[in-house]
């Protein structure tokens, strides 16, 4: 079966309690096609590494195949250390995170 993890950031104001009732349709849709949906609240902090560190127990036992960040820029560090870990051969990896943020790196990233 496939999963999809939607992992929400702490500054984000629907939290993973509020799906059932806000995305019943689309989490029943999800089902049906045989898709595991796991929603995960990202626990407070910068640390990238610690959050990682945090949610990656959680994240293990879904048979993760690729991660991509959703919606926020706070969740790129979080999201390409997850990645790198569970599913490298996916991955650009997390010395590639501040590539993202820079227009002009991401240029000389995709130019080598």
């Amino acid at each position: 079966a496939e999963s999809i993890v939607d992992l929400r950031s702490p500054s984000r104001k629907l939290k993973c309690s509020q799906n059932a009732s806000d995305y019943a349709d689309a989490l029943q849709a999800l089902g049906a096609a045989g898709v595991q949906y796991t929603c995960i609240d990202l626990p407070e902090g910068d640390d990238a590494q610690a959050i990682a560190n945090e949610v990656l127990p959680l994240m293990r036992p879904l048979g993760i195949q690729a991660v991509i960040n959703g919606s926020f820029d706070e969740g790129v560090e979080v999201a390409d250390l997850i990645s790198e870990r569970l599913c490298p051969e996916t991955t650009n990896g997390y010395r590639l995170s501040e590539a993202r943020h820079d227009k002009a790196r991401m240029h000389e990233v995709v130019d080598e």
